[in-house]
């Protein structure tokens, strides 16, 4: 006989028994609006928020865009589209701190196609897609529990050849000088030099200066003035040229991605209102874990990653012995594990044509294989 409380237990969904997240994440409803802005009058003005939190951090994004079907080819306006709004008003810019083309063609053209939370717990993660004509394309925030950098990793799978492939940076380090009529001290820190507030481009050695800190040596939280510094790193491997803008407003970052990357992949610092002095101590005692965490980092939710699909599928089959009536389920098990090794290793190699299908494709079928496991123990528990 099955005892009440084993029973009991053994009914709750399998999440109910999962340890409190560490790492959470948070999707806002996409919300339209008309448009009022001049040439974009009556467009449906579009924008979606998101939010990753852990002990002591939360970042927020936000894409904004003007959709209608006069902004060709995609039917989208690409000026400004992912903003960060958290945890700082400034430091990586709002109304737009990342841009991404492709031949040439912004990325912001596309639509987005959706905005989702791929996993929570140890890691939080939002996911982007945008189905743009050169590539599909999806963008992974990610934030580890107990952690203060935003990882973002950009996957393209190309619908034609890929000849270049641009990233822009945008940021106010600290404090928005020019719009509040003051004058800041801007910095730009490297490995190998830092760099003054000046109006030209200063061209970086990737291989060199694979991480840059903006900050503002008047307004430092230490004073008791602005919100602290930024910085981004990204794959030395991955760029063939750099070069950054110190202005005394704005200060910006040009990468050119090598044209046969699939998986771009950057980090982000906000100091959040921590002094220079601290931030930048703590940011250098973090960048060789970094690099080597950029260098290995995988987008897909950990539950695909780190699955052993046929680990598991051997142990149900264990358990089941030679028990009468076990052979439907045998099957079941020997199907699904199947499908789902094909379907991860499709992932892992990065050579789905729509990764953000199959990735939401092999979730599903992960649950239910999870459940397929659950229906084995239930089998063995009574027929046993």
């Amino acid at each position: 006989m099955i005892r009440p409380l084993l029973l009991a237990a053994l009914l709750l969904p399998w999440p109910a028994l999962a340890q409190t997240a560490d790492a959470t994440a948070r999707v806002l409803p996409m919300s339209h609006r008309a448009g009022t802005a001049k040439g974009h009058e009556g467009h449906d003005a579009v924008s979606q928020e998101a939010r990753l939190t852990t002990t002591g951090i939360t970042y927020g994004l936000v894409y904004n865009s003007c959709w209608d079907d006069n902004h060709a080819p995609g039917g989208a306006d690409g000026s400004a589209y992912l903003g960060m709004c958290q945890p700082t008003s400034a430091n990586w810019y709002t109304s737009g701190f990342l841009r991404l083309k492709i031949n040439g063609d912004d990325l912001g053209i596309a639509r987005l196609a959706d905005m989702w939370i791929a996993e929570q717990g140890r890691r939080a993660a939002v996911k982007m897609h945008f189905d743009h004509p050169r590539a599909n394309v999806l963008i992974s925030s990610l934030l580890h529990a107990n952690d203060d950098r935003l990882f973002v990793v950009i996957s393209l799978s190309p619908r034609a050849e890929i000849t270049s492939l641009d990233v822009s940076l945008l940021s106010y380090p600290s404090y928005f000088t020019y719009w509040n009529k003051r004058d800041g001290d801007r910095k730009g820190l490297t490995a190998i030099q830092t760099y003054p507030q000046a109006n030209g481009k200063q061209q970086l050695n990737p291989a060199a200066q694979w991480w840059t800190a903006f900050y503002d040596t008047i307004f430092d939280p230490a004073k008791g003035e602005g919100d602290g510094g930024c910085a981004v790193a990204f794959v030395p491997e991955q760029v063939s040229a750099a070069e950054v803008v110190v202005g005394s407003y704005a200060c910006t970052m040009d990468l050119k991605i090598k044209p046969d990357t699939r998986q771009i992949r950057l980090c982000f610092w906000d100091f959040n209102k921590h002094p220079n002095r601290e931030a930048l101590t703590k940011l250098s005692a973090t960048l060789p874990e970094t690099l080597e965490r950029l260098r290995s980092l995988s987008p897909l939710p950990l539950a695909i990653t780190e699955s052993d699909v046929a680990a598991q599928a051997a142990t149900a089959r264990a358990q089941l012995a030679n028990i009468a009536g076990r052979q439907a389920l045998e099957q079941k098990l020997t199907d699904q594990t199947a499908e789902l090794t094909r379907l991860r290793q499709e992932l892992l190699d990065n050579k789905s044509p729509d990764p953000a299908a199959a990735e939401k494709d092999l979730a599903e079928k992960l649950a239910a294989f999870e459940q397929l496991l659950w229906d084995v123990k239930f089998f063995v528990l009574i027929n046993g």
